[in-house]
């Protein structure tokens, strides 16, 4: 076996393996600073939503492959996937909780710490929804069903979060294609490969491309906060060592959405040099310094 089999087949694989678990648990530190603060801030879950549907297809791929380092690479980050998601989910609704509590200012919201971790503030979303329901009876006595149907509504944008959404539909197309593979006998152990490929591949692409849906958000405020260092770094990392193992065994549905995966990794990392993280907040201050200054010139004159 020579050195180059043993480096591609076997070492960059392995590396692939560790780093992309490394990749996966990069949002676990900030995302745990999150729950203590008890909102998202900067972060952005939908690559989590992405990485449930992700992991699933390539544990899938794994059996029909009976390839371990595709296994080993993305069972734990599996497990790994639906923490990142509840999380994501719990401060998403309490953070509507504390949007609907600023704005209606209800007498049982006196005890409501807005900075605190969402699961020590479960009493007081109880007695929200007490006085929500006791609210609808005394408005079906006195101003009809209209004032009930603006509760329900409240209620209703209280408990939708926009990534349990997401996490579901991931689930949901997976139990549909791991189904149609595993049920139909029609389908050969290549065909069902295909399968399984061509839509993992296409998942694993949004995964490494959901960074860039905050692209926008980057370019207008020159400021690089919502893109995550340490999943873009070992995004790049990680795409490199699969993609030199995809092409040694030849294996498309490895190889190709890695290698373009590294790319999109490199295309964030240059967005992070170009606009660092606090530069726009720093040019705000010196705007509002400035414009301060300005104002007290033209006071005193």
């Amino acid at each position: 076996m020579s050195v180059r089999i043993v480096l591609l087949e076997y070492v960059c694989p392995t590396l692939g393996a560790i780093l992309g678990n490394i990749m996966f648990a990069a949002p676990v530190k900030d995302v745990r600073a999150a729950v203590k603060k008890g909102t998202l801030g900067n972060l952005n879950p939908t690559p989590w939503a992405f990485m449930t549907g992700n992991c699933a297809g390539w544990v899938a791929y794994s059996y029909l492959t009976s390839n371990l380092f595709v296994f080993f690479g993305n069972a734990p980050a599996l497990i790994l996937s639906l923490w990142l998601n509840m999380c994501a989910v719990k401060l998403q609704y309490h953070e509507n909780l504390v949007e609907i509590v600023s704005s209606k200012h209800d007498p049982t919201n006196t005890n409501v710490n807005l900075n605190a971790d969402p699961e020590t503030n479960l009493e007081t979303t109880t007695n929200i929804t007490t006085y929500q329901n006791q609210k609808e009876n005394e408005d079906i006595t006195k101003h009809g069903r209209d004032k009930t149907s603006k509760t329900t509504s409240i209620l209703h944008s209280l408990l939708e979060t926009t990534q349990q959404t997401k996490v579901m539909w991931m689930i949901f197309i997976w139990v549909i294609v791991i189904s149609i593979v595993s049920l139909l006998p029609s389908l050969d152990a290549n065909q069902k490969q295909f399968i399984i490929g061509i839509i993992v591949n296409v998942n694993l692409l949004f995964f490494y491309g959901a960074p860039l849906s905050t692209i926008h958000a980057v370019l207008s405020t020159r400021n690089s906060s919502s893109i995550h260092i340490p999943t873009a770094i070992t995004n790049t990392a990680n795409g490199t060592f699969w993609g030199a193992y995809g092409l040694s065994v030849w294996d498309p549905f490895i190889f190709v959405p890695n290698l373009l995966g590294a790319l999109l990794g490199a295309f964030q990392i240059v967005f992070l040099c170009i606009f660092p993280k606090g530069e726009s907040s720093k040019a705000n201050n010196n705007t509002t310094k400035e414009e301060s200054a300005s104002e007290n010139y033209n006071v005193q004159a």
